[in-house]
Formats: structure tokens, C-alpha cells, sequence
């Protein structure tokens, strides 16, 4: 077997992990993602945003991020909890091993932790993932505001040049 059909294999096998990690951060980031789509199709479509466009998403953007903030908190927990699970576990499985050495203690109570180990990750990876987008919302609520502070600062310009020209 080559490399490439290792890690082929390899990847395949991880299909189920990958879709169940997918499943999980789309239940927490579905809301933002909407909208961050929404932006990136607007901008897809043309050339600038409106200023009432700019408006809608500089005010909505923050209640996106407030909300996953606020199921972040319960991810948070999972994450605790998923962890304490793990611990208590390990310490279960390391008490009573038959094993005679520390180091073979530690290595099968941990083989035995491993779908506890997994949960942890899954959900600590999960959150990383939530920061993530929220860094990202937060860049392009900057971004929408500074674009619709130039807008602004351009048509007041225009308006005292016509105002100017009149005179």
C-alpha cells in the first residue's frame, strides 16, 4: 500500500468524525454564517454594497455575534463536562488496571478514555472554531463600518459641491 492510499484510507475512515464535528459547529454557527454568506454573495453580485445594505449588516452582524456568544456558553459547558467525564473515567480505569507499572497503568486506562477523549476534543475544537468566526464577523463589521463612514463622508461631499455650484 503507497502513502497516498494510507492516508486515502485514512481520510475515509474520517468522513464520519469530520461530518459529526460539521454537524455540531453548524448547529452553533448556522445564524452568523448566514449572514456572512449573504454579505459574500451581495459583494459577488456587485461591485459595491448600498448604503442601506451597509446599515442592515453593520447593525445585524453584532446580534450574530451576541447570539453565538451566548451558545458558546452551553459549548463551554459540553466542553467542561466532556473533560471532568474524561477524567473520571481515567482515574476509574487507572484504579482498577491490573497493570503493574505506571507507565502501562497510564496506557490502558487512557486506550480505555479514548471515545471520552475524542467528545473533549471535539468540543474544544468546536469552540476554537466559534472564536474563529467571531474574529472574522468582527473584521467585517469593521470593515462594513469604515466602508459606510467613507460612503457618508462622499456624499456629503457631493452635496456641498451641488450646494457650492448653485451659488
Amino acid at each position: 500500500m503507497s502513502k497516498l492510499d494510507i492516508i486515502k484510507e485514512f481520510n475515509k475512515d474520517c468522513d464520519e468524525v469530520v461530518t459529526t464535528a460539521t454537524t455540531i459547529a453548524d448547529k452553533y454557527t448556522n445564524d452568523l454564517d448566514v449572514v456572512l454568506f449573504e454579505i459574500r454573495e451581495l459583494l459577488d453580485r456587485q461591485t459595491e454594497l448600498s448604503v442601506d445594505d451597509l446599515t442592515k449588516y453593520i447593525a445585524i452582524i453584532p446580534v450574530m455575534i451576541y447570539d453565538l456568544i451566548d451558545k458558546m456558553q452551553v459549548l463551554g459547558v459540553r466542553s467542561d463536562a466532556a473533560k471532568t467525564e474524561r477524567k473520571t473515567q481515567f482515574n476509574k480505569a487507572y484504579i482498577t488496571s491490573e497493570e503493574t507499572t505506571v507507565a502501562a497503568k497510564t496506557s490502558a486506562a487512557q486506550l480505555i478514555v479514548e471515545d471520552e477523549q475524542f467528545i473533549e476534543d471535539m468540543y474544544s475544537r468546536i469552540y476554537k472554531l466559534c472564536e474563529a468566526k467571531i474574529d472574522v464577523a468582527e473584521m467585517l463589521h469593521s470593515s462594513l463600518k469604515k466602508i459606510l463612514q467613507w460612503k457618508l463622508t462622499e456624499l456629503e461631499t457631493t452635496r456641498n459641491d451641488m450646494l457650492a455650484n448653485r451659488r
